[in-house]
């Protein structure tokens, strides 16, 4: 059985209010020197760029005034107003009594099971990243500002709110205890029947705003509940982003906030590689874990090749089994266009049998690469979230497992925005 409370976002807000803080680099809006117009032509480019990070989005379309978002052979459209001093995004959403489950998270996210944010959430994130990159702010600090600025305004958006215990697809449970007679509970199966008592009860305000303004001042979010009837309601969500913020000033330390301890001294594997050149790992146990911080690398999508994507410099751990490697590796250009040889890494089931070879290499490859295999490492067995497009719930729990020292709660790989 998989449990979500909502509850969990008071206490979350308590434990991130001082890390929150150390992340934001400016208290106080300073104005942009770029005051210029923010064009269709330059959301369309940036929207196509937050596409090609997120499998799951198929294509983008940007109209006039609606982009569309076909997403795992669905589609929902953000409505923009271009103005001299603000962007406005927003996405409106009709829930009627009788709807799934899956149909409501599709629209409003899902924190049981393999967590997700829902396209409302989605399609305003990449509103903001796309302005903010537009406007000098790089996608992975224009992600992490957002984040915790909108887990900020939880606080008082569900302040309100009833506490559910949700329990996903639980056959032939009918009843649960309890930690408090105040907490409701909820079996999926059933959510058709209950549909507008869960949402009423987590939007009980018919309009809630929220403003950054005691940080960077670069946004405001307003939920408006409209057309309200016993059976359904429309809701419109929407953000307004202050074109006039200095977007610059949105420099999160990520590596600082995120350190996993791996440093080139101590780990496991020290490479340095060019771009497009692959590490691959042989071995017959299976993928369990991987994390991440910096830039320059990516995981495969069958998890078992770290591939340089980009200059940079990146620091972590895989685990294979019970095994758990970690690595520091740099990337250079390739300027010469070099044939680059991959390079394989063998993982017994043996600790001890642990052998990393290297396919031969052209004379000049070899010498851009360094290989160092220390028995010292520091193990992380979690996977970082995709920082961009699913932000809000994931993040959120890598937030708490930094704050509470006791628990670490990551479900994905971190991967950078390009």
């Amino acid at each position: 059985m998989k449990i979500k409370k909502i509850c969990i976002i008071a206490l979350i807000i308590v434990l991130i209010s001082s890390l929150a803080t150390s992340c934001f680099a400016v208290t106080e809006a300073t104005e942009a020197t770029n005051n210029s117009k923010i064009t269709k032509e330059q959301l369309n480019e940036k929207f196509q760029e937050l596409k090609d990070n997120d499998s799951e989005i198929e294509k983008i379309v940007t109209g006039d005034n609606v982009i569309e978002v076909i997403k795992n052979n669905d589609k929902y459209e953000i409505e923009y107003e271009i103005e001299e001093d603000k962007v406005t995004f927003s996405i409106e959403a009709e829930v009627k009594q009788g709807m799934s489950w899956e149909e409501y998270t599709k629209l409003f996210g899902d924190s049981t099971g393999d967590a997700s944010d829902g396209n409302i959430e989605d399609g305003l994130a990449m509103g903001y990243y796309a302005v903010a990159n537009i406007l000098g702010a790089e996608y992975k600090s224009a992600a992490w500002y957002y984040t915790l600025t909108r887990i900020e305004g939880y606080k008082g958006k569900y302040a309100k709110s009833d506490k559910w215990i949700i329990m996903k697809d639980a056959e032939g449970v009918t009843e649960i205890k309890t930690d408090s007679s105040e907490e409701k509970v909820l079996n999926t199966k059933d959510f058709a029947n209950r549909t507008m008592e869960y949402f009423n009860s987590i939007y009980k305000d018919d309009t809630y705003t929220y403003e950054d303004s005691n940080h960077c001042n670069t946004y405001k979010s307003i939920t408006e509940k409209k057309e309200k009837t016993d059976t359904s309601c429309k809701l419109i969500e929407k953000i307004i982003i202050n074109t006039n913020a200095d977007f610059s000033k949105l420099k999160v330390d990520m590596d600082s906030v995120l350190d996993n301890g791996v440093t080139e001294e101590n780990a496991d594997y020290v490479y340095t590689l060019k771009v497009g050149q692959k590490i691959k790992f042989e071995t017959s146990q299976k993928y369990s874990g991987y994390s991440c911080v910096g830039t320059g690398i990516e995981l495969s999508e069958d998890k078992n090749e770290l591939i340089a994507t980009e200059v940079g410099t990146a620091k972590g751990n895989i685990t294979f089994g019970n095994i758990t490697k970690s690595f520091y590796i740099t990337v250079e250009e390739n300027t010469n266009n070099e044939q680059l040889e991959d390079i394989t890494i063998k993982i017994d089931s043996d600790d001890s049998k642990i052998e990393d070879t290297k396919i031969p290499t052209t004379e000049i490859t070899s010498k851009t690469e360094t290989v160092k295999n220390n028995s010292d490492s520091t193990t992380a067995k979690t996977e970082l979230p995709k920082a961009g497009i699913n932000t809000i719930i994931y993040i959120t729990m890598a937030i708490v497992g930094i704050a509470v020292a006791t628990f670490i709660i990551l479900n994905k790989k971190y991967k950078d925005i390009k």
